[in-house]
């Protein structure tokens, strides 16, 4: 049997519970809490350092304290922020900086954004480029500004867009070079009448091979949405959609040699008023293997809805050939897809009495879905566990029971199926991974909320 002790179960609820802000500590006013609740997000660092973002939602959703837990010794760190934090743009690992932005209204026609470099270790922040946009506010003694999208594409390069809203009456997407302050603005026309400020969605991901790509979703309209809409007859805009996946190399090489982009070659797929599509809403991930993962996947998933034939196709776009193919056709929900280094799986649970025991047989088999392979694991668990999640990476492959009862979750590992760690439902949990040996070094408990 695995001795979990020796993986090392670092718990950090209590560590990280004494940098909670308070009246005593004698910040700034506009860092104190309303609501006095911050909601812990874990971010994944590709040297398996792992950032817990301290996050308040209300009045608006702001980034205000960082914990790191370095990789290397699980040492933790923690910083906070002298600015009022609206976006991590993008984390320099190696030298433990943060790349951030914060937007401030300096009269109701103007937002003032401020790309801001901040050094954990040193615990220094600059204000590394700053750039203005129109704003038109109804409530000028509102401090609430509508969100913008802008991503970091490196530590040089800004992607900015402005969605089809009026508060934004003079509407921009470019490109922005914060070293020569050079702009390269990118052509809004994606088809007809459908451009890029019905942007709904944009993020950059790191995939295979530790190439960066732009992920860019327009329609301005979630599915949900869009299906009672189509169903009821009622009048609604924004029925096209589009979804757009563009490496930031190929983009970059566009800006600087023809000093423009067009992002209208880089669409994957398309919407019409009786489809919807989305990216990835189904990959039953939670990002806790995103970084090992990300270097042996090179397909991103997507799916498209037809609200006619009621039915969902989930499709796999491969990153390097741009070559889409389609994986399963469901007529029901959305089901949860998983997957691991042999590919993407569904997932089936059953489960058997022990005659005069107090456990219970799991049984946990995953089917995958383009070769129709099936693999079966068997745990034995307590009457009240029902099965949450499974983990599944090479030798790292852990599942996930939760019993309501206890208040618990347990993780059980594929390889010792007897041992096993629990933490409480409000608590979270990750795997730091040792990249050499390919293989979790230790797991980092920690509280979902600080109240």
């Amino acid at each position: 049997m695995r001795n979990v002790a020796i993986l090392n179960i670092h718990n950090l609820c209590e560590e990280i519970s004494k940098y909670k802000p308070c009246k005593s500590d004698g910040i700034s006013p506009f860092l104190q809490s309303t609501d006095n609740t911050f909601v812990l997000k874990p971010r994944f660092t590709s040297n398996a350092d792992i950032l817990f973002e301290m996050v308040k939602y209300l009045p608006k959703i702001t980034t205000e304290n960082i914990f790191i837990v370095r990789g290397k010794d699980l040492s933790c760190k923690f910083y906070r922020f002298l600015n009022k934090i609206d976006k991590i743009l993008l984390f320099d690992d190696e030298n433990c900086i943060l790349y951030v932005y914060t937007a401030q209204k300096p009269n109701k026609n103007l937002v003032e954004i401020k790309i801001i470099k901040a050094d954990l270790i040193n615990s220094i922040e600059s204000v590394i480029f700053n750039f203005s946009i129109d704003y038109f506010d109804k409530s000028p003694e509102d401090d609430f500004i509508k969100p913008l999208y802008i991503s970091a594409l490196n530590q040089r390069y800004l992607l900015v867009i402005t969605p089809n809203i009026p508060d934004y009456p003079k509407k921009i997407a470019k490109i922005i070079d914060m070293e020569s302050k050079e702009e390269f603005p990118i052509n809004p026309y994606l088809f007809e009448e459908h451009d890029i400020f019905e942007i709904a969605d944009l993020k950059v991901i790191q995939k295979h091979r530790n190439n960066k790509y732009i992920l860019i979703k327009t329609g301005r309209i979630c599915s949900f949405e869009k299906r009672h809409f189509y169903n009821s007859n009622s009048d609604y805009k924004d029925k096209i959609e589009t979804l757009i996946v563009a490496p930031v190399e190929d983009v970059l090489d566009e800006a600087m040699s023809q000093k423009k982009v067009d992002f209208s070659r880089y669409i994957i797929t398309t919407a019409d008023e009786n489809q919807s599509i989305e990216f990835e809403p189904f990959l039953n991930a939670d990002d806790i293997f995103s970084p090992e993962i990300a270097k042996n996947s090179p397909f991103i998933l997507y799916s498209k809805e037809n609200f006619d034939r009621d039915s969902i196709e989930i499709f796999k776009f491969d990153l390097n050939k741009r070559i889409t193919s389609k994986l399963i056709t469901s007529e029901s929900e959305i089901p949860f897809i998983y997957c691991d280094e042999k590919g993407y799986f569904l997932v089936e649970t059953s489960y058997s009495d022990l005659p005069g025991s107090k456990l219970q047989k799991l049984t946990v088999e995953k089917i995958y879905i383009e070769n129709h392979q099936k693999e079966k694991l068997e745990f034995f668990v307590e009457k009240d566990e029902v099965f949450e999640n499974i983990y599944s990476f090479s030798s790292a492959g852990f599942i996930t029971t939760k019993n309501v009862l206890k208040g618990k979750i347990k993780v059980y590992f594929l390889d010792e199926k007897e041992s096993f760690f629990a933490t409480k439902l409000d608590e979270g949990f990750v795997p730091i991974f040792d990249a050499n040996k390919n293989e979790i070094k230790a797991f980092v408990i920690y509280p979902f909320f600080l109240c």
